[in-house]
């Protein structure tokens, strides 16, 4: 009978054998994070500093509502060649909670 208690305290401990740290087990866990990419148009009103830039965009079927919002720009030569005013064409990176511009260019709006 003393062999039961000894039995029970190495079973409780075999969930934590096999681990290479809490680190690992959170790494494994993780999907790996994958972009979902949305086009979208709208007028640069202001270009914030080297990698933001502030559009006043239509909706973004299937992402948001029209509005006006800052954009991080992946690529800061992105912005070259355009200022507040233009009409552009962007299409919108999305990972978990990253949200950027990952190609930007010079294009008309459509407005309906």
């Amino acid at each position: 009978m003393k062999t039961l208690p000894l039995l029970l305290g190495l079973l409780a401990l075999l969930p934590a054998c096999g681990r290479g740290g809490s680190d690992a087990v959170e790494e494994s866990s993780s999907p790996p994070t994958s972009e979902i990419y949305y086009d979208a148009v709208g007028t640069i009103i202001t270009i914030i500093n080297e990698d933001h830039v502030k559009i006043e965009h239509d909706e973004i079927p299937g992402f948001m509502d029209a509005m006006t919002m800052n954009f991080e720009v992946k690529d800061p030569s992105l912005l070259h060649n355009l200022e507040p005013g233009m009409e552009v064409r962007f299409r919108v990176a999305v990972a978990d909670r990253d949200v950027h511009i990952d190609q930007i260019e010079r294009g008309e709006r459509t407005r309906k």
